[in-house]
């Protein structure tokens, strides 16, 4: 699971739906790239899904309707920039969920 936290009292939790290891499956050429990149998980998320479908980058953002210029397509797929959690939701990479068990309980004061 990967946990988006906004703040304290304020959590997003989504389910990341990758291959049956529970982790995106990255290129050994590319992991060393990725992992020294500032968003890899978001980037091996994308590039695995653009190159299942078989589909050039532009290709890929025609197909999907995805609202994004080929630059910044490619920014997602190094790890230059996060891929917003609007499209990775747009290709079911992940899903959202809700927590079960959270409870809010009230601030006590001591």
């Amino acid at each position: 699971m990967l946990w988006l936290q906004k703040n304290i009292s304020d959590c997003l939790c989504f389910s990341i739906l990758t291959p049956s290891i529970g982790l995106p499956f990255v290129h050994s050429s590319n992991l060393v790239n990725l992992l020294n990149s500032p968003h890899p998980l978001t980037a091996s998320l994308i590039q695995e899904c653009r190159q299942k479908s078989g589909l050039e980058q532009a290709e890929f953002i025609k197909h999907h309707d995805i609202p994004v210029s080929q630059e910044t397509f490619i920014r997602w797929e190094v790890g230059k920039i996060a891929v917003p959690i609007g499209i990775l939701l747009l290709l079911n990479l992940i899903t959202s969920v809700t927590p079960v068990g959270v409870i809010n309980a009230p601030n006590q004061q001591q």
